[in-house]
């Protein structure tokens, strides 16, 4: 399947098919499926950080690593497709409401221990 501007769009259940057990190694990033293959021995975090990341949504992963802007350059030789968009409101849905539901319980820990504190330090 491809968008309107050519470019092919990508299932995220084809992604998953190219993890580490498959020949060409795919991963997602803000919605772009790259192909990592042929940059497993180049990686200078080593290959295996793709490999555990093969098949999946590695955004997070990507950002969180902090890479630099030759970085993001290179994932335009990499690039083979955008994920499609019924898949990407899949993956943002499943990470907002992992965010959200974490929000108020980790605020009310954090309180409970504020209060604890304050609570059992008084004479």
């Amino acid at each position: 399947m491809e968008s309107e501007v050519g470019v092919k769009l990508i299932r995220m259940e084809e992604v998953e098919k190219h993890n580490r057990e498959a020949e060409a190694i795919w991963t997602v990033i803000h919605g772009k499926v790259y192909e990592m293959t042929k940059f497993l021995e180049e990686h200078p975090g080593g290959g295996e950080i793709l490999l555990e990341n093969a098949g999946m949504d590695s955004s997070e992963q990507f950002d969180d690593v902090g890479h630099s802007s030759d970085a993001h350059e290179m994932l335009g030789d990499l690039f083979i497709g955008n994920l499609h968009p019924d898949d990407i409101e899949n993956l943002e849905g499943k990470a907002e409401n992992w965010t959200v539901s974490w929000i108020p319980l980790t605020f009310a820990l954090l309180l409970s221990l504020v209060v604890a504190k304050y609570a059992f330090s008084r004479k």
